[in-house]
């Protein structure tokens, strides 16, 4: 009885300490709110572009309208949606970040817009294309 319970105590915690549960060691990320989503990509750009203040002060204002217009895309305690508004919901998606990343760029400067560019394409190719949306659910993540 006593070796089992230890057992599946030990069984809980990986080889650092930590629960088997840690989002962390599942490659999952944490649940962010809102702000700090918004925080985090100001904060990420600023170091990968080198971002002045007036740029950062710019391009929170721009992912803030961003994340603004997605949210009131999402509905709220409503039915899985159907296909037709899923497509719908996904060309405004693409629409409001095409919009996004057009003003960024007016914020940029030329060698900051180059580095930008570079970021998108190696985030599309982790994500497996254009926001990631063009393959079924299964197979958007290493399958």
């Amino acid at each position: 009885g006593a070796a089992l319970a230890i057992g599946l105590l030990a069984s809980t915690v990986d080889a650092q300490g930590r629960p088997q549960g840690d989002n962390r060691r599942s490659g999952r990320a944490e649940r962010l709110d809102p702000a700090q989503m918004l925080e985090r990509r100001v904060s990420f750009l600023t170091e990968q572009l080198q971002l002045s203040a007036s740029q950062q002060t710019q391009v929170r204002s721009i992912l803030s309208e961003e994340q603004a217009a997605v949210q009131a895309l999402r509905p709220r305690g409503q039915a899985r949606p159907d296909s037709a508004r899923r497509d719908s919901v996904r060309a405004q998606m693409q629409s409001i970040r095409q919009r996004t990343n057009e003003r960024l760029e007016r914020v940029l400067t030329a060698e900051q817009r180059a580095k930008y560019a570079e970021l998108q394409k190696s985030m599309q190719d982790r994500r497996g294309g254009p926001g990631g949306f063009d393959r079924p659910r299964g197979e958007r993540r290493g399958a």
